[in-house]
């Protein structure tokens, strides 16, 4: 019976060893994505006003100021689409660990 007694109590604590591991993975990655995400919503940002200002500036500017314009804007939009892929990649990874922490829960049992 003592033995029995033991090999639970080693059972659960390797058991919760697991899961607060699990849940130190998901807390730290839901945290990463939550960065990725204020990032990305900011590029959005910046593209936006860059496109405002080049859209307000197409005719009243010279050509030189125009080509400008353009290239800030172009380099705006490049850097949201990949704050967009980095958001999106860490939103994937976070579901996943998320499944695999709800999958080590329900062989635990």
């Amino acid at each position: 019976m003592e033995d029995f007694r033991e090999k639970q109590k080693e059972t659960r604590k390797k058991t919760e060893h697991q899961m607060d591991a699990l849940h130190k993975q998901k807390a730290t990655q839901y945290k990463k994505t939550i960065e990725f995400k204020k990032t990305y919503e900011q590029k959005c940002r910046d593209k936006e006003e860059a496109e405002q200002n080049m859209n307000r500036n197409a005719t009243t500017s010279s050509v030189k100021q125009q080509e400008k314009l353009y290239s800030k804007t172009q380099q705006a939009k490049n850097s949201a689409e990949e704050a967009d892929n980095m958001y999106n990649s860490n939103v994937c990874l976070l579901g996943k660990i998320r499944e695999d922490g709800r999958n080590e829960y329900v062989k635990s049992m």
